[in-house]
């Protein structure tokens, strides 16, 4: 067995969460700052509360007649109860928080903009040596509109259950033809879910990554960079 199959035996990937795929569709944006952007505007609108509540809700289903069945079918209709959710507050909020990242994050990531393709041009690597200047803007001339939050609670809390809710909203991957009359060839990652690797090293949360990418969009960009060079 050569390097790469041991590592991918060591670091084997296992889908927590699949989403779903789809073809790009465009929508119009009331927001200035997110129009004629294709990666926000093939997001699903800006969901409301009360959509995202009804998303979120699980209720086991129950009628009077269930009550005259054996008693160890109704048992296993007790145990439904484990997959009650009642949406809550928190539920609402990290949606909301979700939403907010993920758009605020596309802002500088349009690929219909100069600098975009000027960085594109550069390369990842010139641009990873050069940093940012005084105000986090780097050699393409861009400022990264990246941003993160962090979800904090005991076990059996629900973080779990808010966090695959809603992502589970959004497209996992949506995939793009044209755009505005123009070829647009692109796949859109929208979001990834990990687990922590089972060593907690950086370096397996990285082998995870790449392996969790190429699983969702069939590439190979494991077996390319986890060589003897790059470990």
């Amino acid at each position: 067995m050569d390097r790469k199959a041991n590592l991918e035996a060591m670091y084997h990937y296992t889908p927590s969460l699949i989403g779903r795929q789809v073809n790009a569709e465009y929508l119009p944006q009331e927001i200035t700052g997110y129009k004629n952007n294709p990666f926000i505007e093939s997001l699903p609108p800006i969901f409301e509360e009360e959509y995202v509540g009804a998303k979120t809700a699980r209720f086991p289903g129950h009628n009077e007649e269930q009550r005259k069945l054996g008693k160890q079918t109704r048992l296993h209709l007790i145990q439904q109860i484990a997959d009650y959710v009642e949406p809550l507050p928190t539920h609402l909020l990290v949606e909301q928080r979700l939403s907010r990242l993920m758009r605020h994050a596309y802002k500088a990531r349009n690929p219909l903009t100069r600098e975009s393709v000027k960085q594109f041009h550069i390369g990842f690597q010139n641009i990873l040596e050069s940093g940012v200047n005084d105000e986090g803007i780097n050699l393409a001339g861009i400022r990264s509109t990246a941003s993160g939050f962090a979800i904090l609670g005991v076990s059996g809390q629900g973080k779990t259950t808010a966090i695959e809710s809603s992502l589970l909203l959004y497209p996992q991957v949506i995939h793009h033809s044209t755009y505005q009359g123009q070829p647009f060839i692109r796949k859109q990652l929208v979001w990834l879910k990990l687990n922590c690797p089972h060593d907690g090293s950086l370096k397996g949360l990285c082998f995870n990554f790449l392996q969790a990418v190429d699983s969702v969009l069939e590439t190979n960009y494991f077996r390319k960079f986890a060589s003897s060079n790059s470990v």
